[in-house]
């Protein structure tokens, strides 16, 4: 999965058919505004929309904003756990934020999975989940972190505690529709995939409660359907049982269509997948909670 891209015009990408699944997503990728059954592509999310932070009571020793859009892999991930430890939001959210860019390009994306991101991620957003900028930013990151054509980052997220995180961000904040539609992102991206953990990754994301918190979004927000329709899709896709789950949970016919080609595995797809490179399609004016950052 790459990054967020609107089916209808992501540049150099086929747009989604009925009979096939987004790539991986980058965090800032447009929902698809065609019909319900053609899913937005996967990708990386963008930086456009996310204001610089600025940090506040930091101390002497701590890196301003600027520093840390500068940073390394290690340095960032590293900066992360020190300003997470000191409760410092404004400087924790600015890491997630370096994070999520890094990993929109392929080997700084392996560096981070490598240095333990997922789980450093993780840790902030536990330490901090009722801050709507750095849930975004943090869920924002996951979704880039775990975009690429590669599959054990994804399983690495989920066993860190990826979707658990998602689902929280859903039940607490889950009214913001930014929020909303990227913790569905984050279902996408760690569902994807034809290798041989995903089925284990879908039933892991389902007992963290994906399915239930996908619907949820869908019915609050209708707008960004085809984010919540995809990312249903996926995590039941070939799991029976969870296909059933989902439909007694309410699920409408278009959010458990089978993806998997008879006979095969998904559809093949061009590119890295879904990340956050795509413009919200929410037109809410909270512009500090939207995902983007400059390249």
């Amino acid at each position: 999965m790459g990054a967020e891209q609107s089916t209808a015009a992501a540049p150099g990408e086929a747009p989604a058919t009925e009979e096939s699944v987004p790539e991986p997503t980058d965090a800032t990728a447009t929902a698809s505004a065609t019909a319900a059954v053609k899913l937005p592509a996967m990708g990386a999310i963008s930086e456009d929309e996310v204001p610089e932070q600025q940090a506040t009571g930091a101390g002497d020793t701590l890196p301003t904003v600027a520093e840390i859009e500068e940073m390394a892999p290690e340095t960032v991930l590293s900066t992360l756990g020190v300003v997470t430890s000191k409760g410092d939001i404004n400087l924790a959210a600015s890491c997630c934020r370096r994070v999520r860019v890094l990993c929109r390009e392929n080997e700084l994306r392996k560096s981070c999975d490598m240095l333990g991101a997922a789980r450093i991620l993780i840790q902030t957003y536990d330490a901090m989940p009722s801050d709507p900028t750095l849930v975004l930013q943090s869920l924002a990151a996951l979704v880039n972190l775990c975009s690429g054509d590669a599959h054990p980052p994804r399983t690495t997220a989920v066993e860190a505690g990826a979707i658990r995180a998602a689902a929280g961000a859903i039940k607490d904040l889950g009214s913001s529709i930014e929020i909303g539609e990227m913790a569905c992102l984050v279902v996408q991206n760690l569902c994807y995939g034809d290798d041989n953990k995903s089925l284990d990754r879908r039933q892991r994301a389902a007992d963290d409660g994906a399915i239930e918190s996908v619907l949820w979004v869908l019915n609050a927000h209708p707008d960004i359907k085809d984010t919540c329709t995809s990312s249903c899709r996926l995590c039941v896709d070939r799991m029976p049982k969870l296909r059933e789950r989902a439909v007694a949970a309410g699920a409408p016919p278009e959010a458990v269509k089978p993806i998997t080609k008879e006979g095969g595995g998904l559809p093949s797809f061009r590119g890295l997948g879904m990340g956050t490179s795509r413009l919200f399609t929410s037109k809410s004016k909270v512009k500090e909670q939207a995902v983007g950052a400059e390249s």
